[in-house]
């Protein structure tokens, strides 16, 4: 099976400095691939190459087995379109309702008439289980709520892969765990091949297919959790005794 995401041999700078080295990865259809690493190690950036927000110095990237790098206009925001981005701080309008924040991507990129859209929007709040927040605004949100408005907006045009950096961040151990189902619902339930940046060791030892470690912009590791625990590799022990990269 060909595979979703493949990465090669990617180098990216910040002025001059290289931020990724290198880096060479595939993620495969239904799969929940984490990318974990130290603080500064490059997974953000990595994230944001893959979905087209920044440009590399050199290398390659394919969504779906066609290139990215030299695409144009129309094509790229086609192909995002099978894509969801849940980020870290869950960037939610606060002047809009949950409801009207999960509706926008549906708004802005397909003819549906607003009766669907929200009856869809509802739907997709149903799955994160915040059907009774349709009508509240973020501020009026905990942290654990906003996260999952934050999903629901992500799969609303029931992408084919999702991107979440940092899902669980800031959240306490037991919402972190509802978070976790509910990606793992999603895998589960609609082959939703997901990607992830997390340091969260227990959400990783929870959901995780595969693992791609990165350390000073390469990649250190990428294998399963099985592999990673016996790879005798220092900094994933490390990793995987201390929560650290």
């Amino acid at each position: 099976m060909k595979p979703m995401i493949e990465v090669e041999d990617l180098y990216s700078t910040y002025g001059d400095r290289f931020v990724l080295q290198g880096v060479t990865m595939q993620v495969c259809a239904h799969e929940i691939m984490t990318i974990v690493g130290g603080s500064g190690c490059g997974k953000t950036t990595l994230l944001k190459h893959i979905i087209g927000l920044y440009t590399p110095h050199s290398g390659r990237i394919r969504l779906f087995g066609r290139e990215m790098l030299g695409m144009d206009e129309a094509e790229f925001g086609a192909l995002l379109k099978q894509v969801g981005v849940m980020f870290q701080y869950g960037a939610l309008l606060n002047s809009l309702t949950v409801g009207e924040n999960v509706a926008l991507p549906l708004q802005m990129h397909t003819d549906l008439p607003d009766a669907l859209i929200f009856k869809i929007v509802r739907l997709k709040l149903h799955l994160v289980e915040l059907d009774h927040a349709f009508d509240l605004y973020p501020p009026e949100l905990s942290g654990g709520m906003r996260k999952r408005a934050a999903l629901a907006r992500a799969i609303v045009m029931d992408p084919k892969i999702l991107f979440c950096d940092e899902p669980c961040a800031g959240l306490d151990p037991m919402l972190s765990l509802e978070i976790d189902r509910l990606l793992m619902k999603l895998n589960q339930a609609l082959n939703m091949t997901i990607v992830l940046v997390t340091h969260e060791l227990e959400s990783i030892r929870r959901i995780a297919h595969r693992i791609t470690m990165l350390d000073a912009g390469k990649v250190l590791f990428s294998g399963t959790l099985e592999e990673a625990e016996r790879s005798g590799i220092r900094r994933m022990e490390e990793f995987f005794l201390k929560g650290e990269g």
